[in-house]
């Protein structure tokens, strides 16, 4: 179930009366869990409301809590962190305890709403409380957003901030973050301190924009991706693989780096356009608002490469940022295939 159809149960109070929310996405859970703290607010949460630390609980405690009676309210709320018994590794309970818990959860009053949180994988396969819970309640697993909530999220988190993120610029930040990648281990916690970098960098109540994103985001993503094209300019197919295989090493996320890719191309295209009705540097420069740095880099490299050849390039990296999205190719394969054809061109 996703995280937002699992929030809209909360709001119109639907939820079962059993649920488990797990996965790598921490900050997810904790949204879920807050809201879960919400729904006790109106019922004397003093008494109504109990919090357990599963790596510290027993079979006891547990149960009891189940089993009390809310206190002039018609739902008492039960909320267990990291439960062990849905975990591979066991230090407190054995199967005869897992055994007594499934049947109070299997017989459990209607007064209770119990939501299991566990801040990381589950074991799905060994763990009968899980098949249990799966069986009787809802199991939310919070991994990675699909497109259209990461947007949305982003967007979210940069106006918590005060500053404004238009669609061209929140699509340019997700791409070089590199959270999309499938295997990319980028959470949405990792987003959200880039995010607050940038926006104590703008300021609240700015505009984002992509210098900004450039400057705080890709310092050593732009590094390796200016030695990329000098490679590819050069038609060094060997090193141009080996900086790929450094940036991977590091961190780096290949759809972001196809994006920067894509932008630095466009911009040396532009730079050649220019360069043929004889504008000065300078004004190529400030037409473009460019850095010096940049500008003398880009225009060094486009040297190395034809009109037509950069075209190329820049449709490559499209269509295999396409494939990749699709599911139609890995993005280690495609990105290997783009360097290949593009030290080629």
């Amino acid at each position: 179930m996703k995280i937002s159809d699992l929030l809209e149960r909360f709001k119109d109070r639907k939820l079962n009366k059993i649920n488990l929310v797990y996965g790598r996405e921490l900050l997810l859970i904790d949204q879920v869990v807050d809201a879960f703290k919400d729904l006790a607010k109106g019922s004397m949460p003093d008494f109504n409301l109990t919090l357990i630390d599963g790596q510290e609980t027993n079979l006891e405690s547990l149960v009891s809590a189940i089993e009390t009676l809310p206190m002039m309210s018609d739902r008492r709320y039960v909320l267990v962190k990291d439960f062990e018994l849905l975990q591979a590794k066991r230090r407190f309970f054995n199967e005869e305890a897992e055994s007594e818990l499934i049947r109070i959860i299997e017989n459990m009053p209607d007064t209770a709403l119990v939501l299991f949180a566990s801040y990381g994988e589950v074991d799905t396969k060994r763990s009968k409380l899980y098949k249990s819970i799966s069986k009787l309640g809802d199991v939310s697993v919070m991994d990675k957003l699909d497109d259209m909530d990461l947007f949305k999220w982003c967007k979210e988190a940069f106006e918590k901030n005060q500053v404004q993120a238009n669609n061209s610029e929140l699509v340019y930040f997700i791409n070089l973050v590199g959270y999309k990648d499938r295997k990319s281990s980028v959470t949405l916690a990792d987003l959200k301190n880039e995010i607050d970098k940038i926006c104590a960098y703008i300021g609240k109540g700015k505009v984002l924009d992509k210098e900004s994103i450039d400057k705080l985001l890709t310092n050593n993503i732009e590094d390796n991706v200016f030695k990329m094209i000098d490679m590819i300019g050069t038609k060094n197919t060997k090193m141009a693989l080996s900086l790929f295989d450094d940036m991977l090493y590091s961190g780096g996320s290949i759809l972001g780096t196809f994006s920067l890719l894509s932008t630095r191309f466009s911009q040396i295209l532009q730079i050649k356009a220019l360069q043929d009705t004889k504008l000065s540097f300078d004004s190529i420069k400030a037409t473009m608002g460019l850095q010096k740095f940049v500008m003398n880099k880009l225009a060094s490299q486009s040297k190395n490469f034809d009109e037509e050849s950069i075209r190329a390039i820049i449709k490559s990296i499209s269509d295999f940022d396409y494939a990749i999205k699709q599911g139609k190719m890995s993005d280690r394969l495609a990105a290997e295939i783009l360097i290949v054809e593009a030290c080629n061109k």
